[in-house]
């Protein structure tokens, strides 16, 4: 746990671990030259509790605070965990449990509730894919994996190395589309984390960091799980797609094309699973019906959307909520 002037929250994320119903773990927690009274709290845990060691040092930042405590780390599994997030009390046992049931996987994340500073739930996060394959395909377009979520196997850093320090932010998401071909990832389908969300500068420059890596990080991971060169490009409409998720743009065809281009590259290289394929289809199918609702072209070009849409995933034609959606794009763009 690195921590940086989190003594509002400190508390209540370090009781979360302290409590877990897994108990056999140490636990490092990394003081990151903290102004306010952090590291006060953190040595009064620590004269209650023999499992917790800390770090303290002057300020660094993030990234060099996470690759202090995977070199410190003893285990054989690395756990993530934020200074203002709290975790519920099964996650490291089912995360244990479900990494020793899987040699074959490497990391494993989880479903999570999104809280506010008043611990107030914003949100549920409860569709992250849990299929390797599908975690690699929704890593072209974001982030599946939610690092305060993740249990790793150290031999991974072994491996791989640790997170690249010249990154204040999104060191994950770099290092998850580097190794991708190398590893396999899951998620499990129950919410293990209450993750804090806050409106902070400190936020807004962290969500700016990471969608530049986003965007830097993707011509290789798209050639890697794709064979697909994307510096052939240029269109700002695109590379704003790739930044932020929304599938706004004025050249449709182009658009179009590239996804199905990228679509068919990514299954033929990873995909032997018919019901892999079929939810990959399935986001594909939805990638252009939010096309549908957030652009304001023509009836035609609206009407390619849905056709895409359908032709793509057929079944989608029997879901409720894509009737809503027409219902509402039909209301968003009548003019």
């Amino acid at each position: 746990m690195p921590v940086y002037n989190s003594s509002h929250f400190l508390k209540d994320s370090i009781n979360s671990i302290l409590t877990q119903s897994f108990s056999n773990f140490e636990f490092i927690i990394i003081n990151d030259g903290s102004t306010d009274n952090s590291l006060e709290l953190i040595n009064s845990f620590q004269h209650k509790d023999e499992r917790i060691i800390v770090i303290n040092q002057k300020h660094q930042g993030i990234t060099k605070s996470l690759n202090t405590g995977i070199q410190i780390c003893q285990g054989e599994f690395i756990v993530r965990m934020d200074a203002d997030d709290i975790a519920f009390d099964t996650r490291l046992k089912q995360q244990l449990d479900f990494i020793k049931k899987h040699p074959d996987i490497d990391i494993v994340g989880s479903q999570i509730v999104v809280i506010n500073e008043k611990n107030k739930i914003i949100k549920e996060i409860k569709n992250l894919p849990l299929d390797d394959t599908l975690i690699k395909w929704d890593l072209i377009f974001g982030t599946p994996l939610l690092h305060p979520t993740l249990l790793i196997r150290k031999t991974v850093f072994n491996k791989f190395g640790i997170f690249n320090d010249q990154f204040a932010y999104g060191q994950d998401l770099l290092m998850w589309r580097r190794i991708a071909k190398n590893i396999k990832f899951a998620n499990l389908p129950d919410k293990l984390m209450k993750i804090r969300h806050s409106e902070t500068s400190y936020e807004v420059d962290k969500v700016k960091c990471q969608k530049s890596i986003r965007i830097s990080t993707l011509n290789q991971y798209l050639k890697n799980v794709c064979g697909i060169n994307f510096r052939q490009i240029k269109e700002k409409q695109l590379n704003d797609f790739f930044i932020s998720g929304k599938p706004v743009f004025t050249h449709y065809n182009n658009f179009m094309r590239l996804i199905m281009g990228i679509r068919k590259g990514f299954i033929s290289l990873n995909c032997n699973n018919s019901k892999i394929t079929k939810k990959i289809n399935q986001r594909i199918s939805l990638l252009f019906l939010r096309a549908f609702l957030l652009n304001s072209h023509s009836a035609l070009s609206q009407l390619m959307y849905l056709t895409i849409s359908v032709a793509i995933y057929p079944s989608i034609l029997f879901k409720k909520k894509y009737w809503w959606h027409i219902k509402q794009g039909g209301l968003l763009h009548l003019r």
